[in-house]
């Protein structure tokens, strides 16, 4: 398909403001990377997985509920989250979070999925 005449357009700006764009989204994505980092204590029932690149990270927990339950008890308490196998995750219980949040609303996300995990 061809770009459309507005998207030509624009195009010259956009791709101008890539370097600054890029920035912001790296330093957020590094943020909330080490915070969630610092909030998976050694002790915590809630793990991270391995980073292979982009912008989300996995979190392994307890085999307490299905990932689909996971998922609707933390959207209850307004945190939203992905469940491991729409990402092809073999087994259970894996949640994918978007790195992009809002430093603020990720923190919050995260000390609520903590206390999720940490009460059965």
């Amino acid at each position: 398909l061809s770009v459309s005449a507005a998207a030509q357009l624009v195009a010259p700006a956009l791709l101008a403001g890539a370097d600054a764009t890029r920035g912001v989204i790296l330093s957020r994505v590094r943020e909330n990377l080490a915070a969630l980092g610092r909030a998976l204590h050694p002790a915590s029932c809630v793990t991270l997985g391995p980073a292979e690149a982009g912008w989300y990270a996995t979190a392994r927990l307890p085999r307490t509920r299905s990932e689909l339950d996971w998922v609707l008890d933390l959207a209850r308490d307004g945190v939203a989250a992905q469940p491991g196998w729409f990402y092809e995750f073999e087994d259970e219980a894996w949640l994918v979070l978007s790195l992009l949040t809002p430093p603020a609303d990720f923190a919050e996300g995260t000390a609520t999925l903590l206390r999720l995990a940490e009460s059965g």
